[in-house]
Protein backbone atom coordinates (compact mmCIF):
# COMPACT_ATOMS: atom_id res chain seq x y z
CA UNK A 1 0.00 0.00 0.00
CA UNK A 2 1.20 3.25 -0.93
CA UNK A 3 0.24 5.96 1.45
CA UNK A 4 2.15 8.67 0.64
CA UNK A 5 3.93 9.95 -2.74
CA UNK A 6 5.22 13.34 -2.78
CA UNK A 7 7.19 15.14 -5.73
CA UNK A 8 10.42 16.70 -4.52
CA UNK A 9 11.77 18.20 -7.33
CA UNK A 10 11.67 18.30 -11.09
CA UNK A 11 15.21 17.79 -12.08
CA UNK A 12 14.56 17.79 -16.31
CA UNK A 13 11.73 17.05 -18.24
CA UNK A 14 12.24 13.37 -17.59
CA UNK A 15 13.84 13.19 -14.22
CA UNK A 16 11.96 13.73 -11.41
CA UNK A 17 12.42 13.22 -7.42
CA UNK A 18 10.48 11.71 -5.61
CA UNK A 19 9.39 10.77 -1.14
CA UNK A 20 7.38 7.36 -1.09
CA UNK A 21 6.16 5.86 2.19
CA UNK A 22 4.61 2.84 2.00
CA UNK A 23 3.86 -0.82 3.47
CA UNK A 24 6.36 -3.62 3.68
CA UNK A 25 6.50 -5.56 0.29
CA UNK A 26 5.52 -2.88 -1.83
CA UNK A 27 7.25 -3.02 -5.45
CA UNK A 28 9.02 -0.09 -5.61
CA UNK A 29 11.00 -0.63 -8.30
CA UNK A 30 7.20 -1.63 -10.35
CA UNK A 31 5.75 1.55 -9.20
CA UNK A 32 8.78 3.71 -10.60
CA UNK A 33 7.97 2.14 -13.97
CA UNK A 34 4.07 2.75 -13.67
CA UNK A 35 5.45 6.55 -13.24
CA UNK A 36 8.00 6.57 -15.68
CA UNK A 37 5.61 5.48 -17.97
CA UNK A 38 2.88 8.00 -17.02
CA UNK A 39 5.19 10.85 -16.92
CA UNK A 40 5.62 11.88 -20.53
CA UNK A 41 3.72 14.86 -22.51
CA UNK A 42 0.17 14.35 -22.12
CA UNK A 43 -1.36 10.13 -23.03
CA UNK A 44 -1.14 10.37 -26.97
CA UNK A 45 1.93 12.90 -27.26
CA UNK A 46 3.94 9.59 -24.86
CA UNK A 47 2.03 7.36 -27.64
CA UNK A 48 3.25 8.75 -30.67
CA UNK A 49 6.34 9.48 -29.41
CA UNK A 50 6.80 6.05 -28.68
CA UNK A 51 5.55 4.55 -31.89
CA UNK A 52 7.30 7.37 -34.25
CA UNK A 53 10.11 8.83 -32.13
CA UNK A 54 11.04 11.32 -35.72
CA UNK A 55 7.51 13.04 -35.48
CA UNK A 56 8.24 16.59 -34.87
CA UNK A 57 5.22 16.57 -32.52
CA UNK A 58 4.54 19.50 -29.90
CA UNK A 59 1.92 20.51 -27.13
CA UNK A 60 -0.07 23.38 -27.34
CA UNK A 61 -1.74 24.61 -24.25
CA UNK A 62 -4.40 22.94 -22.88
CA UNK A 63 -4.48 19.85 -24.87
CA UNK A 64 -3.63 20.25 -28.81
CA UNK A 65 -1.12 18.04 -30.72
CA UNK A 66 0.81 19.88 -33.35
CA UNK A 67 3.14 19.34 -36.26
CA UNK A 68 4.43 22.51 -37.50
CA UNK A 69 1.38 24.81 -38.03
CA UNK A 70 -0.69 21.32 -38.53
CA UNK A 71 -3.17 20.09 -35.80
CA UNK A 72 -2.51 16.59 -35.08
CA UNK A 73 -5.08 15.75 -32.36
CA UNK A 74 -6.85 17.31 -29.42
CA UNK A 75 -9.15 16.30 -26.48
CA UNK A 76 -12.42 17.82 -25.93
CA UNK A 77 -14.25 17.42 -22.77
CA UNK A 78 -17.95 18.03 -21.23
CA UNK A 79 -18.79 18.78 -17.47
CA UNK A 80 -21.49 16.28 -16.67
CA UNK A 81 -24.13 17.18 -13.91
CA UNK A 82 -25.18 14.42 -11.31
CA UNK A 83 -28.38 14.27 -9.82
CA UNK A 84 -26.56 12.73 -6.58
CA UNK A 85 -22.96 11.97 -6.41
CA UNK A 86 -19.90 13.71 -7.87
CA UNK A 87 -20.08 15.57 -11.16
CA UNK A 88 -18.49 14.21 -13.98
CA UNK A 89 -16.11 14.52 -17.43
CA UNK A 90 -16.73 13.27 -20.57
CA UNK A 91 -13.09 13.48 -22.58
CA UNK A 92 -13.34 12.40 -26.37
CA UNK A 93 -9.60 12.33 -28.08
CA UNK A 94 -9.02 12.33 -31.91
CA UNK A 95 -5.75 11.50 -33.73
CA UNK A 96 -5.11 12.29 -37.45
CA UNK A 97 -2.92 9.02 -38.02
CA UNK A 98 -3.50 8.09 -41.48
CA UNK A 99 -5.02 10.88 -43.67
CA UNK A 100 -3.28 11.50 -47.03
CA UNK A 101 -1.82 14.85 -48.09
CA UNK A 102 -4.64 15.30 -50.37
CA UNK A 103 -7.37 14.60 -47.47
CA UNK A 104 -5.51 17.26 -45.72
CA UNK A 105 -5.74 19.98 -48.03
CA UNK A 106 -9.76 19.04 -48.33
CA UNK A 107 -9.84 20.81 -44.18
CA UNK A 108 -10.59 24.39 -43.45
CA UNK A 109 -7.75 24.76 -41.38
CA UNK A 110 -4.42 23.81 -41.41
CA UNK A 111 -3.98 19.79 -39.91
CA UNK A 112 -1.70 17.09 -40.08
CA UNK A 113 -1.13 13.46 -39.97
CA UNK A 114 1.62 10.80 -38.76
CA UNK A 115 1.42 9.30 -42.33
CA UNK A 116 2.03 12.84 -44.13
CA UNK A 117 4.51 14.32 -41.38
CA UNK A 118 6.10 10.73 -41.65
CA UNK A 119 5.18 9.12 -44.48
CA UNK A 120 4.23 6.00 -42.01
CA UNK A 121 1.17 4.18 -41.61
CA UNK A 122 -0.33 3.20 -37.85
CA UNK A 123 -2.42 0.37 -37.50
CA UNK A 124 -5.47 2.25 -35.42
CA UNK A 125 -6.35 -0.38 -32.96
CA UNK A 126 -2.69 -0.75 -32.19
CA UNK A 127 -2.11 2.69 -31.28
CA UNK A 128 -5.47 2.58 -29.21
CA UNK A 129 -4.13 -0.26 -27.45
CA UNK A 130 -0.74 1.68 -26.89
CA UNK A 131 -2.98 4.46 -26.41
CA UNK A 132 -4.82 3.05 -23.54
CA UNK A 133 -2.27 1.81 -21.94
CA UNK A 134 -0.23 5.14 -21.18
CA UNK A 135 -3.91 6.66 -20.36
CA UNK A 136 -4.14 3.90 -17.61
CA UNK A 137 -0.55 4.93 -15.98
CA UNK A 138 -1.59 8.70 -16.60
CA UNK A 139 -4.57 7.40 -14.23
CA UNK A 140 -2.12 6.11 -11.55
CA UNK A 141 -0.07 8.98 -11.46
CA UNK A 142 -2.96 11.08 -10.46
CA UNK A 143 -4.02 8.93 -7.74
CA UNK A 144 -0.49 8.79 -6.39
CA UNK A 145 1.24 12.22 -7.42
CA UNK A 146 -0.82 14.43 -9.31
CA UNK A 147 1.44 17.45 -8.68
CA UNK A 148 4.37 15.24 -10.63
CA UNK A 149 1.49 14.90 -13.61
CA UNK A 150 0.34 18.27 -13.53
CA UNK A 151 4.39 19.28 -13.35
CA UNK A 152 4.92 17.15 -16.65
CA UNK A 153 2.17 18.48 -18.14
CA UNK A 154 3.29 22.19 -18.08
CA UNK A 155 6.70 21.14 -18.62
CA UNK A 156 5.42 19.36 -22.12
CA UNK A 157 3.68 22.71 -23.30
CA UNK A 158 5.92 24.36 -25.70
CA UNK A 159 4.14 27.70 -26.54
CA UNK A 160 5.87 29.62 -23.30
CA UNK A 161 7.64 32.42 -24.49
CA UNK A 162 5.11 32.50 -28.05
CA UNK A 163 3.23 35.72 -29.34
CA UNK A 164 -0.42 34.45 -28.97
CA UNK A 165 -3.87 35.36 -29.84
CA UNK A 166 -6.46 33.84 -27.06
CA UNK A 167 -10.13 33.37 -27.79
CA UNK A 168 -12.28 34.09 -24.83
CA UNK A 169 -15.29 33.72 -26.32
CA UNK A 170 -16.30 37.37 -25.11
CA UNK A 171 -13.66 38.96 -26.92
CA UNK A 172 -9.87 38.60 -28.15
CA UNK A 173 -6.47 38.60 -26.00
CA UNK A 174 -3.10 39.43 -27.91
CA UNK A 175 0.09 38.67 -25.94
CA UNK A 176 2.78 37.12 -24.93
CA UNK A 177 2.66 33.25 -23.14
CA UNK A 178 4.33 33.68 -19.92
CA UNK A 179 3.78 30.47 -18.18
CA UNK A 180 1.27 27.46 -16.89
CA UNK A 181 -0.01 27.84 -13.31
CA UNK A 182 0.27 25.35 -11.15
CA UNK A 183 -3.51 25.31 -11.49
CA UNK A 184 -3.25 24.96 -15.22
CA UNK A 185 -4.70 28.67 -16.58
CA UNK A 186 -2.78 29.73 -18.92
CA UNK A 187 -0.45 32.87 -18.25
CA UNK A 188 -0.62 35.81 -21.03
CA UNK A 189 1.25 39.47 -20.70
CA UNK A 190 -0.74 41.04 -22.73
CA UNK A 191 0.16 44.14 -25.08
CA UNK A 192 -0.55 46.63 -21.95
CA UNK A 193 2.24 44.65 -19.84
CA UNK A 194 -0.22 43.13 -17.84
CA UNK A 195 -0.31 39.22 -17.10
CA UNK A 196 -3.86 37.50 -16.63
CA UNK A 197 -4.41 33.76 -16.46
CA UNK A 198 -6.69 32.43 -18.71
CA UNK A 199 -8.62 28.63 -17.91
CA UNK A 200 -9.97 27.98 -21.56
CA UNK A 201 -9.91 29.61 -24.69
CA UNK A 202 -8.71 28.96 -28.04
CA UNK A 203 -4.80 29.95 -28.90
CA UNK A 204 -3.47 30.81 -32.10
CA UNK A 205 0.08 30.78 -32.27
CA UNK A 206 2.06 33.11 -34.09
CA UNK A 207 3.73 31.83 -36.91
CA UNK A 208 7.22 33.05 -36.16
CA UNK A 209 6.81 31.13 -32.65
CA UNK A 210 5.80 27.97 -34.79
CA UNK A 211 8.72 28.01 -36.35
CA UNK A 212 10.90 28.57 -33.26
CA UNK A 213 8.54 25.87 -31.59
CA UNK A 214 9.81 23.28 -34.81
CA UNK A 215 13.21 23.86 -34.43
CA UNK A 216 13.47 23.32 -30.31
CA UNK A 217 14.55 19.95 -30.28
CA UNK A 218 12.31 19.88 -26.93
CA UNK A 219 9.02 20.08 -29.42
CA UNK A 220 9.80 17.32 -31.24
CA UNK A 221 12.93 14.06 -31.09
CA UNK A 222 15.29 15.04 -34.11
Amino acid sequence: TVYELVLLEQIDETDYRLRCRCSKGTYIRTLCHDLGQALGCGAALAALRELVPELPVWLKWPNDLYVGAGKLAGVLSEAVAQPSGPPAVIAGMGVNLNLTAEELAAIDRPAASVLAASGREIDPLFFASELAKTIKSYYIMGIYCRSALCASWRAANRIIGAEVELDTGSGTVRGRAVGIAEDGALLVRSTAGTVQPYYSGDVTVSRESVQKIAETPTGGRK
